[in-house]
């Protein structure tokens, strides 16, 4: 992630993210790894697309992740490193976000 959003804006991407987002883990299978599993991270924030402006303003705030089309839906999306970052970011503003983070340490 670049520069850190300020706390105004991570008060705002926050509360989006608890109204209109979500962290999703998910067990994917991997052939290179010895267990032959990886647990995957991501964060999705979704907004309709013809209010989807707010979604490329959170994007430029956290500089990562892309914009996906789904039907009538838009989403942000980003992977993996980052999910643990912007949580730590979020973590004075949602309880749940600094549960998380501690058990993703």
């Amino acid at each position: 992630m670049g520069s850190r959003p300020n706390k105004e804006n991570l008060a705002y991407i926050a509360g989006f993210l608890d109204g209109d987002g979500s962290i999703m883990l998910q067990v994917k299978k991997r052939s290179d790894t010895t267990r032959g599993w990886r647990i995957m991270a991501t964060i999705c924030f979704y907004q309709d697309s013809r209010h989807s402006e707010p979604l490329n303003w959170i994007k430029e705030q956290l500089k990562i992740g892309y914009i996906s089309k789904r039907n009538a839906v838009r989403q942000l999306k980003g992977y993996a490193s980052w999910v643990q970052n912007v949580v730590r970011q979020f973590g004075p503003n949602l309880l749940w976000a600094w549960k998380l983070e501690r058990s993703l340490t």
